[in-house]
């Protein structure tokens, strides 16, 4: 909107296409959306615009533009694009090629800003996708003949778990509200939206009004749940700095996708959260080793909200695991969140691993006698195991499936250097992902290609240990 409202101003001959075919993502809300839809679902309007077009040739057609738009007024009311100084055509169907060709041959030397309306629809072609748009998206493998996506028997995705977790919980609750930025499928709250619309709110792909709203209910005694995808959270990095954090209100952001997100592509791993969440006063970042462990979190925080006071952020992936999710919910229990796990005691070496990755390392750690930590809590830390840790062990590695830079290791070799280098001698090496963009493939693949697979990192530790080799 702030670029739109200085075209006119700048003498611009922008020609804009406006693809509208009445979805983001999942359905588009809000006011922008329903003027394009009235305009979209005109039929009368659209119906007299062919048959004036009918019979006429290309140059009166054009000489007649202003009679059409003023039976565009007439029919749907005032053009927002008009009304801001921007001259607007439209609408054509974007499968037509024949008058997608003519609209544009119309528009392009036009003298003023131009915005060309075309409506689509998202999917079109292939059967199941025009029938489930939102499903289709972004897809992993599937059997095109059937339209049935490949997924492991028994197995649960995070964001479905997450979903049915805060469902229960508002069940028993209602000061917990879900908030969302057209994400209600994605982020595995559809089924909260259906139980609770009074307390579901999607303000479309608004991340920054999503996150200010949620300041606001949590001002009036709520208990709002802000469930965005890594990726895109960096867009209200603003809003969480001031109108949450500054005055540390209870907001729980519920991060999905965070870590390498496989066929979602580069644009969405969530690999700087850490980075840019941990820098923030008040802010506090879970990493739920599993998913028992994501609900138990999402409880106990929901559950005991004057206990666990100000921002937190949990974070999980876009992966899938094995389990039931009745059974899951039927286990949850209140735990102690920021507290770290020991899933292995061995000795001289230790691997401080964050999040779903520490039970990765299992066989390894038990195989060679090391030391196991599952972090739970990035921020902050668990400075009580940590000291037994640097006091108990020769080697500590940090492992974490985010950028190095700014992340988890760089906390806890601070805090080595700061408060422990003189008591204790260790040495202390960060694995995670390096100062580069990470490209598109599944998940396993990219595990694998950017060294965190459990065969790599084994061999990088016996590396370092026994030859002295830097990572």
């Amino acid at each position: 909107l702030e670029a739109l409202n200085q075209v006119k101003a700048q003498d611009s001959k922008i020609k804009i296409i406006l693809n509208s075919n009445g979805m983001s993502i999942s359905k588009n809300v809000g006011g922008l959306s329903q003027l394009l839809e009235t305009l979209r679902t005109s039929k009368i309007y659209i119906t007299i615009k062919e048959k004036l077009k009918k019979g006429l040739n290309e140059a009166v057609e054009f000489e007649l533009k202003k009679i059409r738009e003023a039976l565009k007024v007439a029919l749907i009311g005032e053009d927002f694009f008009e009304s801001i100084g921007l001259k607007h055509f439209g609408p054509v169907d974007g499968h037509d090629l024949r008058s997608l060709e003519e609209a544009f041959k119309q528009v392009k030397d036009y003298p003023y800003p131009t915005v060309l309306t075309v409506f689509t629809i998202k999917g079109k072609g292939y059967h199941f996708s025009e029938q489930n748009p939102t499903k289709f998206h972004g897809v992993d493998k599937f059997d095109p003949d059937s339209g049935i996506f490949e997924k492991p028997d028994g197995t649960y995705s995070y964001s479905e778990l997450f979903g049915t977790t805060l469902t229960k919980i508002a069940s028993q609750d209602d000061r917990v509200v879900a908030l969302t930025a057209a994400m209600p499928d994605g982020t595995g709250l559809s089924k909260f939206a259906k139980q609770f619309p009074e307390r579901f709110v999607d303000l479309g792909i608004t991340e920054q009004s999503v996150v200010t709203y949620a300041g606001g209910l949590a001002t009036m005694g709520f208990k709002p749940v802000v469930a965005i995808y890594s990726t895109f959270l960096q867009r209200a990095y603003d809003q969480i700095i001031h109108d949450i954090a500054l005055q540390n209100l209870d907001v729980l952001f519920a991060i999905d996708r965070a870590g390498l997100v496989g066929t979602d592509g580069p644009t969405h791993h969530g690999v700087f959260d850490i980075a840019y969440l941990k820098l923030i006063p008040n802010m506090k970042i879970l990493t739920p080793l599993d998913g028992q462990d994501l609900a138990n979190m999402l409880w106990t925080v929901l559950k005991e909200r004057g206990k666990y006071r100000g921002p937190i952020a949990i974070r999980y992936p876009r992966d899938v695991e094995f389990g039931n999710l009745e059974e899951i919910c039927g286990k949850i229990e209140i735990v102690e969140p920021f507290k770290w796990q020991l899933l292995v005691e061995g000795k001289e070496i230790a691997l401080l691993a964050v999040g779903v990755l520490a039970k990765k390392y299992l066989d390894i750690a038990k195989a060679n006698a090391w030391t196991l930590i599952g972090v739970r809590s990035v921020k902050p830390l668990d400075e009580e195991m940590l000291e037994k840790i640097f006091e108990t062990h020769k080697y500590v590695f940090t492992i974490e499936e985010g950028a190095e830079l700014g992340g988890f290791g760089e906390s806890v070799a601070t805090k080595y250097l700061k408060d422990y280098a003189d008591k204790y001698e260790c040495r202390l090496q960060v694995v995670g992902i390096r100062d580069e963009f990470i490209p598109h493939g599944t998940r396993y693949e990219l595990i694998k290609y950017v060294g965190l697979d459990s065969t790599n990192i084994e061999q990088i530790i016996k590396k370092y240990v026994m030859k002295g080799v830097r990572l």
